[in-house]
């Protein structure tokens, strides 16, 4: 969220619509690899 400066409901929308890859640890705790996170990003690019 701080990188792109976008809010939660972003971030969850962009996993749904876009296969942003998420870690989720429970329903509250969800995390992203930076690498996987850059690597995503390129591919969206394309």
């Amino acid at each position: 969220m701080k990188m792109y400066n976008v809010n939660r409901t972003t971030i969850e929308e962009w996993r749904k619509r876009f296969g942003l890859p998420m870690i989720e640890i429970s329903s509250h705790k969800k995390f992203i690899r930076k690498d996987d996170l850059l690597m995503w990003e390129n591919e969206m690019k394309k």
